[in-house]
C-alpha cells in the first residue's frame, strides 16, 4: 500500500456516500471522488469534469472493484458551475446526474451541514490512489 498522508485507510461501510468516479476524456481517464447528495445526483470538483465524455461512477465499496452498483453517464449528465474558471480554480463545484440508485448501508446520501456548524471539523473521506478510500479531517467552511 503507498503511504497516507494525514489520514488512515477506511474501513468497509465507512463512508457509505463517497463514490468513485472514472472520468474519460478523449484517449485517457481521471479518477476523482465525489458525493451522494441524492438518489440520483452526485456532487463533485468542476476540475474532475472538464472535458469528460462519459463518466463511470462506482457505488458501495472503499474499493472500485467492489463497487455495489456501477453507473456510466455521458456528459450530458454534467452540469458545472456556470461560473467555474479553470485558470482561477473558482467556483469549481459540478454535478452529474446518474440514474436512480437505491440507498442501503453502503450507499447513503451525504448529512450537509447546518449553516449554524461553519468552521467546525468534520471527518470526511475521499478516494486516493484511483481505488481506495482515505480518512482525513478537515474544516468544512
Amino acid at each position: 500500500m503507498e503511504r497516507i498522508v494525514n489520514g488512515q485507510e477506511a474501513k468497509e461501510g465507512q463512508f457509505p456516500y463517497i463514490v468513485a468516479l472514472e472520468l474519460l476524456l478523449n484517449e485517457t481517464s481521471l479518477s476523482c471522488g465525489g458525493s451522494i447528495i441524492a438518489n440520483d445526483w452526485i456532487l463533485t470538483a468542476a476540475h474532475c469534469t472538464q472535458d469528460a465524455q462519459r463518466v463511470i461512477i462506482y457505488y458501495g465499496s472503499i474499493e472500485k472493484s467492489k463497487a455495489q452498483v456501477v453507473v456510466e453517464v455521458q456528459a450530458s449528465s454534467i452540469i458545472q458551475h456556470p461560473k467555474y474558471d479553470s485558470t482561477l480554480t473558482t467556483n469549481d463545484i459540478a454535478l452529474i446526474h446518474s440514474k436512480w440508485v437505491d440507498f442501503n448501508d453502503r450507499i447513503q446520501r451525504i448529512a450537509l451541514p447546518r449553516p449554524e456548524q461553519f468552521g467546525e471539523s468534520f471527518e470526511v473521506g475521499e478516494f486516493a490512489n484511483n481505488s481506495q478510500v482515505f480518512v482525513r479531517s478537515n474544516v468544512f467552511i
